[in-house]
């Protein structure tokens, strides 16, 4: 039937386009403390080629093991594949972040390619592109589709910029133990995490010291600040600005906008793309 046939070439067509930006779904990592470089985290495992293969692997077992109306199991296999994997390797022609684990997880080493002028958009574009119908009318779902998500990209945060502070303090030896602990439960009263601590005790000539990395809200930046001064003597207190716009993602506004390209994608898929031939 060239009904059931039109019908199972849009559902290939929309799992190629699913695959395009499943990707991206490890921003979720950043809500449970996943960095960008770890393993897990932005462009990491997710857009390697390892991970292409696994996903359209997968796909092709649960869903198209016997292939399509002519496409062999292993060709579909194939299509699936580029179409995971193209999201990693535009994401490495971009220069957004800490480039891409296209190896992982063999190696994590994070890549960019020679060129890396490919602005965010034509991903999004050709992925609509490559899920779209051969006719499509000006009126069509993926004309509308395409301005919305576009939108939503644009309406991503555009600056994220890190605040360093680092408070040299000087306290007695007998009160350095006490003012380190102090220090590290204050830390548990606020939104305040310990990224590493370490104190040392005096040997020979070397005189004892305590060294705290916290990571701290920004509304609860001057009360840690405010606490810590009291602590003893304040030697130094100097402050560095750190652009991470390239390395920081938000999550709620990036998975809506996957969510708005997806819901988009199923309606325009959803509908027929031309006259079906019911012819039996």
């Amino acid at each position: 039937m060239a009904g059931a046939h039109d019908d199972l070439g849009s559902r290939v067509a929309a799992q190629s386009g699913e695959c395009s930006v499943i990707p991206d779904l490890d921003v979720i990592g950043f809500r449970f403390g996943i960095r960008d470089g770890d393993f897990w985290g932005h462009r990491g495992f997710a857009h390697s080629l390892a991970f292409a293969a696994l996903l359209a692997f997968v796909i092709v077992v649960l869903g198209f093991r016997h292939g399509v109306t002519g496409m062999h199991a292993l060709t579909m296999w194939l299509y699936l594949f580029l179409a995971t994997a193209s999201h990693g390797l535009l994401d490495a022609m971009t220069d957004g972040g800490l480039g891409v684990a296209l190896y992982a997880p063999f190696d994590n080493h994070r890549y960019f390619f020679p060129s890396t002028q490919c602005p965010t958009l034509i991903l999004a574009a050709l992925t609509v592109m490559a899920a779209g119908c051969k006719q499509m009318s000006k009126t069509a779902p993926v004309s509308r589709a395409m301005p919305m998500m576009l939108e939503a990209y644009a309406a991503s945060p555009q600056r994220y910029k890190a605040e360093r502070h680092k408070l040299e303090i000087i306290a007695s030896e007998a009160e350095l133990q006490k003012s380190w602990d102090s220090t590290v439960a204050f830390c548990d009263t606020i939104q305040c995490e310990v990224v590493s601590s370490t104190i040392t005790t005096r040997t020979g000539d070397s005189v004892p010291s305590g060294t705290i990395s916290l990571r701290v809200a920004p509304e609860d930046l001057k009360k840690l600040l405010t606490y810590t001064e009291k602590l003893g003597k304040l030697a130094q207190h100097t402050t560095e600005l750190e652009d991470k716009t390239t390395v920081v993602v938000d999550t709620e506004a990036k998975i809506k906008n996957l969510t708005t390209f997806r819901d988009n994608l199923r309606g325009m898929l959803s509908k027929p793309c031309g006259q079906k031939s019911q012819t039996y």
